[in-house]
């Protein structure tokens, strides 16, 4: 009995979501359990801000570890806009570890910013995700990363994020067009 009681002690205590120690000044808040972390995230740079005009692309690095406990681990990233809203993101499913050490992994990120200008922080969430619906958290680094898109002067500011909206003239797209009545399109 005696064994069984250590077992269930460690097991719930590694499953605890705590307050956890951010590794960088960025980071507006990070929690989590023992299971795993995230060690550190960086831009191609070295460092945890940068500033970028639409259309660059941002490159950079996570590292993390996690143990043999985390069933179907998935790392997530996730946009926020200088409110707080998500604004995009991404999941990178990763190799389930059955050794006893922790398992660390470092991933390289990169795409393309169609944000509007403003600033936008990078959240790092590490996740035991079993279903599509159904996820647990392991760690959390909220805001770590932070990026400065710039105007370039050529863009039309409507919204967060510039969808890519394809105009054409209608006069061009309907003039083989029979049978349109009470059309206002000019022929």
């Amino acid at each position: 009995m005696d064994i069984r009681d250590e077992r269930n002690r460690n097991f719930s205590s590694q499953l605890t979501v705590k307050i956890k120690p951010a590794f960088s000044e960025e980071s507006t808040a990070s929690f989590g359990t023992d299971q795993g972390r995230i060690v550190s995230a960086m831009f191609e740079d070295g460092s945890h801000t940068c500033t970028i005009f639409f259309g660059d692309h941002i490159s950079g690095y996570v590292e993390i570890e996690y143990d043999s406990s985390v069933q179907n681990p998935c790392l997530v990233m996730v946009i926020q806009n200088v409110k707080g809203l998500n604004i995009g993101g991404a999941a990178k499913v990763l190799s389930r570890y059955n050794e006893t050490t922790k398992r660390r992994i470092r991933l390289s990120f990169n795409f393309k910013v169609i944000f509007l200008f403003g600033t936008y922080f990078i959240t790092f969430r590490l996740e035991d995700r079993r279903t599509k619906e159904i996820n647990f958290l392991v760690e959390k680094q909220t805001g770590i990363l932070s990026f400065e898109v710039m105007r370039t002067g050529k863009e039309l500011t409507v919204g967060t994020v510039d969808i890519g909206v394809k105009w054409d003239d209608c006069r061009t797209n309907f003039r083989n067009l029979k049978n349109v009545k009470n059309s206002t399109i000019p022929s």
